[in-house]
């Protein structure tokens, strides 16, 4: 981490600290897929095992809160699930696993992807998909969204950088990918998360469009927490590796300040 990364970093612990002294934090959790893969270059798959000792130590320990609900004030740190594209494993893998420990879950949704033949780029680009990297398909993700663990929500149509695009291509890429998924699932949706989520993904246009779309939550992808008063369209959320048990209740504890 360079001089200019430290500082922010110990910015934010700083802040969050003062936050927690007024109120106990809400912490949501990004994950993208629950597999075992041969190679997993951008480290974006938890093995089922380990994503179980996961779920097993949050449901032990803290509240675990639904993304599509409002959160209030909590009485004590809390944590929230999140999935990001769409991945079929998201229903064959980790939706049998959150139900064992009842926790929930927000899974968004890349639109354009639903039933596609094509991986995603970051998988192998326009090559078609082999079976450890299919995404949902239509009936799939419709018995995803019956399941009452699982809140759908909206990640555009092609998951683009929306930074880059004007605001009428942005409208284009939210509101479309939101009015298709309700199409497919046939009711209304109320979240959003941006694709890549970071800082310089995303700008005040597509938070103007999700106003305009009605979302009630967005979730972005840096690092950070949630007190009342911040700001529900750009929620932060800490991405999670394939992290052992141990790594992982240490990392917890220390996202209390990250």
């Amino acid at each position: 981490m360079n001089l200019c990364g430290k500082a922010a970093r110990l910015v934010r612990v700083c802040r969050n600290a003062a936050a927690n002294c007024f109120g106990q934090p809400v912490v949501v959790l990004t994950y993208h897929r629950v597999a075992v893969l041969r190679d997993d270059p951008e480290q974006l798959a938890v093995s089922p095992d380990r994503f179980r000792r996961q779920l097993e130590f949050l449901r032990s320990n803290y509240p675990i809160l639904r993304f599509d609900e409002p959160w209030g004030k909590p009485e004590r740190m809390s944590f929230v699930i999140t999935f990001d594209d769409g991945y079929a494993d998201n229903l064959t893998a980790a939706l049998p696993i959150l139900r064992e420990f009842d926790c929930p879950a927000a899974f968004f949704i890349c639109a354009g992807a639903i039933g596609s033949e094509r991986e995603f780029p970051w998988d192998g680009g326009g090559t078609p998909q082999r079976k450890e990297f299919r995404t949902l398909r239509p009936d799939e993700l419709r018995e995803l969204a019956a399941d009452p663990l699982a809140a759908i929500g909206s990640h555009t149509v092609s998951h683009p950088r929306l930074s880059g695009l004007s605001p009428e291509e942005q409208r284009r890429e939210i509101a479309g990918g939101h009015r298709m998924l309700e199409e497919l699932i046939g009711r209304r949706l109320t979240v959003f998360s941006y694709p890549f989520g970071n800082y310089r993904d995303f700008n005040a246009d597509s938070v103007a469009v999700c106003r305009e779309c009605g979302f009630f939550r967005a979730a972005a992808n840096y690092p950070g927490q949630y007190h009342p008063g911040c700001d529900p369209l750009a929620v932060p959320r800490h991405l999670v590796r394939d992290w052992d048990a141990d790594e992982f209740q240490s990392r917890m504890f220390r996202f209390k300040y990250l």
